[in-house]
């Protein structure tokens, strides 16, 4: 369907706060749920209208989405989309991004890529945030963890400049009391050993999108209202909106 202006809707206080963590205080934030609940939207939403390219060509729509809802421009230094990818790609692609490695390094080693990004953190000041998606989609997801997420920034590390946004899939809340814990590392679900492997509170650090206050149930229904209300070819186009919103 060839559909007319903006389909994404609502998650108003989601974009909230993931503005704040693209922009405040370095850290990291894990941002979970399960399949189709809007991580990648949300997340996508926010690098692209961080980006000054995407700002140009879509002015006059973006001009329309009410105050506090879009990042500032060059909010995002980095996205990637760990789909596939090895832990290698994904430093690679980080360095190349922010000009830790030249374009022309085209496949360093794991520890060429680690160590030009050491180096390239120690040299600014600037704090920088990088997104990453889809990381339970990686190639190796533990070899991620362990040689890319842990290494970005150690959490003794001062002062520190990274902004670090991770998208993956979970079922459920985190362990909300790590000491009481008893399964081991490699039993827990992925989100949860993320979570540990980072060192970041349980609570402010991860935005469990499927789970109040993030999921708001309003928001699917305007989401469905837009999908079937917008498109010359569906068959709700013309029956108004009523209607429609009484379906969705």
């Amino acid at each position: 369907w060839s559909t007319p202006g903006w389909l994404f809707s609502g998650r108003a206080g989601l974009m909230r706060t993931l503005i704040a963590a693209a922009t405040g205080e370095p850290g990291a934030t894990l941002v979970t749920g399960s399949a189709g609940t809007g991580k990648s939207a949300v997340l996508a939403r926010l690098v692209t209208l961080s980006d000054p390219e995407f700002r140009l060509q879509y002015a006059d729509k973006i001009a329309l989405i009410p105050q506090g809802l879009t990042p500032p421009e060059g909010a995002v230094d980095v996205a990637v989309l760990a789909t596939g990818k090895g832990a290698t790609e994904i430093m690679t692609q980080i360095c190349h991004a922010t000009g830790a490695l030249d374009e022309s390094v085209r496949k360093p080693s794991l520890d060429v890529a680690q160590q030009a990004w050491k180096s390239w953190l120690r040299q600014g000041e600037k704090p920088v945030t990088l997104v990453i998606d889809a990381l339970d989609e990686a190639s190796n997801t533990d070899d991620v963890l362990a040689q890319v997420l842990r290494k970005i920034e150690g959490p003794g590390s001062f002062p520190r400049r990274v902004r670090l946004i991770v998208g993956v899939r979970s079922v459920g809340g985190a362990d909300q009391d790590d000491a009481t814990a008893t399964a081991d590392d490699e039993q827990r679900p992925l989100a949860d050993r993320i979570q540990r492997g980072l060192h970041n509170n349980p609570v402010r650090g991860r935005i469990q999108v499927d789970e109040a206050p993030w999921w708001v149930r309003d928001d699917m229904a305007d989401y469905v209202t837009s999908l079937l209300g917008l498109s010359p070819r569906s068959p709700y186009y013309d029956v108004g909106i009523a209607a429609v919103r009484a379906v969705a």
